[in-house]
């Protein structure tokens, strides 16, 4: 008999896994981008205060405007995917020396304006980052439709004896196997053969027999 049963208890259990850090990833998110806003709108206050104003603006309303603006543009930004460290090259062996020299001495500090903005940057759309990365897991569990979950069973019972990668029909259903580790790719012959793992032998064996079943 098709372990269906068992494939479909797989599917659920990784599911929940999937939605349990999703949900984790997103409160850790929200919670960086608060307190992240929190520190640049306390910061603005504490300045604004010691410099006698700024742009000649009433310190509670500077603040939360500017804040805002941080927030807005660190959650379109990351919406769109923008990396602030990508346009930075690795840093050089003399620059990698000059940094540790200037930490060893004191009074002297040596930074690089473009590496300090892109620090800040990401350290911005970190919260942002985590939030819209944890509800695209949320929203892309593995399907567990009855037709994939069947196929994905009669897959297994087939790599059991082994199979090769140009005998796979049902190529969604080989990934649900792959991500849930009850598969796994040997070399061999044209593009390979599709093994079970062990972890898959014990899910497979799990369910019952045509022999147990008839008795």
């Amino acid at each position: 008999m098709l372990p269906v049963d068992a494939v479909r208890a797989a599917i659920a259990e990784r599911n929940r896994e999937i939605a349990v850090e999703g949900w984790v990833e997103l409160g850790m998110g929200v919670g960086f981008a608060l307190l992240t806003y929190a520190a640049i709108f306390w910061l603005i206050v504490i300045f604004s205060f010691f410099s006698g104003g700024l742009c000649c603006m009433p310190t509670w309303l500077l603040a939360p405007l500017v804040t805002l603006i941080f927030a807005v543009v660190s959650v379109i930004s990351a919406w769109r995917r923008v990396d602030p460290l990508a346009a930075l090259e690795p840093m050089s062996d003399a620059e990698e020396l000059v940094v540790v020299l200037s930490l060893a001495t004191p009074n002297v500090m040596v930074v690089n304006p473009r590496r300090v903005v892109a620090g800040f940057a990401w350290l911005i759309l970190g919260g942002p980052v985590s939030v819209f990365s944890a509800i695209e897991s949320i929203q892309h569990r593995m399907p567990d439709d009855e037709a994939l979950v069947r196929s994905a069973a009669e897959m297994l019972s087939g790599a059991e004896r082994g199979m090769t990668v140009e005998s796979v029909s049902d190529a969604r259903a080989a990934v649900v196997l792959r991500r849930l580790a009850l598969i796994k790719h040997e070399s061999g012959p044209g593009k390979g053969r599709i093994v079970i793992t062990e972890k898959g032998r014990s899910l497979a064996g799990g369910a019952p027999t045509r022999r147990s079943a008839a008795n």
